[in-house]
């Protein structure tokens, strides 16, 4: 059987599961989770463990599921805090970074580190002056970077 077709397969099986444990979750708290990130998430945390076992050699459906995942967790974190969205591009790249570390480890160099560190830092700064006249059309543009395209 085709291996794509066994992970849609499998994601979807997920999502039944986990739209029934959100039903009877939600009854009882006030908790909510998105199904579909769920079954994603869960996915290639099993893939990721099969591929550690040299059980699952396909890293590009792992990566692809991951960068779902991420992508998910951006808009989450930007939608929960908005005064944060100022950092939209060192989050992103962080992420992917994060991503990449799940696949491969710590096989980059120390520049990819140095480099996120120095874009936190300067979107910090922009952060921290983003109500000096000089500096707040310049941090309005960041904020307003994937706005109406």
């Amino acid at each position: 059987m085709d291996l794509l077709f066994l992970v849609v397969l499998g994601i979807s099986f997920l999502f039944f599961i986990f739209l029934g444990i959100k039903e009877l979750v939600s009854k009882n708290s006030k908790k909510e989770f998105c199904v579909v990130c769920a079954s994603i998430f869960l996915t290639w945390v099993l893939l990721l463990i099969l591929n550690s076992l040299n059980l699952f050699q396909n890293k590009i459906i792992i990566a692809i599921l991951i960068g779902e995942s991420t992508l998910g967790l951006f808009y989450l974190i930007n939608k929960k805090f908005k005064a944060m969205e100022i950092f939209k591009l060192p989050l992103i790249l962080t992420l992917i970074v994060l991503g990449y570390t799940l696949l491969e480890g710590f096989t980059y160099s120390n520049e990819v580190l140095i480099f996120l560190g120095i874009l936190w830092l300067f979107f910090g700064f922009i952060f921290f002056f983003r109500k000096n006249i000089t500096f707040r059309k310049f941090a309005n543009k960041l904020v307003e970077c994937c706005r109406n395209f």
